[in-house]
């Protein structure tokens, strides 16, 4: 537990994943990836041959599912890397692997083919050459396996806390008031790989609660104050979820998550002024499972005060994240208000995020706005509501191979509304107690 402030860094690398640039079939023992999309930092120029050898040879990578099979991602070795053509504005950079492929992995979509539009399907570094790593423990002590006669290598691991004291009992006056001018419950981390963190059905494995974590000022903006962040780290076999922040104040950037055990987020966030930026999560099962009461994995969980703008939110932005391989659920979100569903704002700050290969539902959608989704290969629902009489609007979203495109159970007083790309509108209303399911 850390009241003060957790400081953690790593060698910074290229990228914590990237995109496929080509279709990789089964049986190919290369693929080729974008250097400049995912988490990478060189948007503007291609990173050299040197950085990107450094940063992937002799690491284990994770290449998600490009079907709607929710457990088929592959993980390889990167034995090579070789730039793919001599022009020095070409970011794409060829991977030899390990083994060759057991499965197809698709690249973007091209303007002629039927997936035109879908981003190529992701590549994950499993962090093995990291510098800074936290490792929990991954088994039982002899004593007690010995009492349960097993041995659950699932059910213990690392859990830190990085908290705000609220309270001060059994500490004189001016003890308190020398704490109350600390930063307190502040974290800083990046460029780190944690390892068998979180613990089962108890505790997330990096759990950071705070408002800007600042006890000795008084800001005069609600978002002014010291900050936390956990930018470019990689999060490998968790247990809850990987990253759970409530409060505001805190930046999650260019992360990788995979292998999530939760029956909540592999990342959780509550409150305001939060930006979720360019992660991606990777294979997240159920712990407990019971659908009918909405407990099963997730792979964000996002949570806006209902009734809010996108204006109240002006340091907010949930963009180009990732989700694939999920058992329940990619993404559910109480979106932002309804109203702001044309506010050009919404779009820059709160959309085009990715959700494929989920077995259940692609995005939950719990009230307000939903923009900017694309939502491919799920084998079940593809946009998804069933709350009580909130408005809901989904406008602009891309959705592709999915069993029931989207879906709007309705109560009471609600409303529901869905633009689709071809500007066809849906809208129902009910003025009494029923249900509607729209495919």
């Amino acid at each position: 537990m850390v009241l003060g402030t957790l400081s953690l860094h790593g060698t910074p690398r290229v990228a914590t994943w990237l995109r496929l640039a080509e279709d990789a079939q089964a049986g190919a023992s290369t693929v080729v990836v974008d250097a400049s999309s995912g988490s990478s930092k060189f948007t503007d120029e291609p990173p050299s041959t040197t950085s990107m050898t450094e940063t992937f040879r002799g690491e284990r990578v994770v290449i998600s599912s490009s079907s709607r099979n929710w457990t088929g991602h592959e993980i390889v070795s990167v034995t090579a890397v070789a730039k793919v053509s001599s022009d020095e504005m070409d970011s794409r950079y060829r991977l030899t692997l390990s083994e060759p492929l057991l499965r197809a992995h698709l690249g973007p979509g091209d303007r002629y083919s039927f997936r035109r539009g879908l981003p190529g399907t992701e590549l994950g570094i499993l962090g093995d050459k990291s510098t800074v790593r936290v490792v929990g423990a991954d088994v039982y002590t002899s004593n007690k396996q010995s009492l349960t006669g097993s041995l659950d290598v699932e059910e213990l691991g690392a859990a830190i806390h990085v908290i705000r004291a609220r309270f001060f009992r059994g500490i004189s006056k001016e003890a308190r008031a020398c704490a109350a001018q600390k930063i307190q419950g502040q974290a800083l981390i990046s460029h780190v790989k944690f390892e068998n963190c979180g613990q089962r059905r108890t505790s997330s494995c990096l759990k950071i609660s705070g408002n800007y974590n600042r006890a000795d000022i008084k800001v005069e903006k609600p978002y002014d104050g010291a900050e936390s962040y956990v930018h470019d780290s990689i999060f490998v076999t968790n247990f809850g979820s990987a990253i759970d922040f409530v409060g505001k104040g805190m930046t999650v950037k260019n992360n990788f998550v995979f292998n999530t055990t939760s029956d909540d987020g592999a990342i959780t966030m509550s409150g305001q002024h939060n930006p979720l930026v360019s992660n991606n999560i990777v294979f997240v099962k159920d712990d407990a499972q019971n659908y009918f009461h909405d407990i099963g994995s997730h792979g964000i969980k996002l949570s806006f005060q209902v009734g809010k703008t996108v204006s109240s939110y002006p340091e907010a932005k949930f963009l180009r994240n990732s989700v694939s391989g999920v058992q329940y659920t990619g993404i559910a979100s109480s979106g932002i208000h309804h109203s702001s569903v044309n506010d050009p704002e919404i779009r820059r700050r709160l959309g085009n995020n990715i959700i494929h290969a989920v077995d259940f539902q692609g995005v939950k959608m719990m009230t307000g706005a939903y923009v900017g989704y694309t939502v491919y290969s799920v084998a079940g629902y593809g946009m998804l509501t069933y709350g009580g009489s909130q408005s809901i609007f989904a406008s602009g979203n891309r959705i592709h191979d999915v069993n029931i495109g989207v879906t709007g159970w309705i109560t009471a007083g609600s409303a529901f509304a869905h633009v689709c790309r071809s500007n066809i509108h849906l809208k129902v209303c009910s003025s009494f107690t029923t249900s509607y399911r729209f495919a």
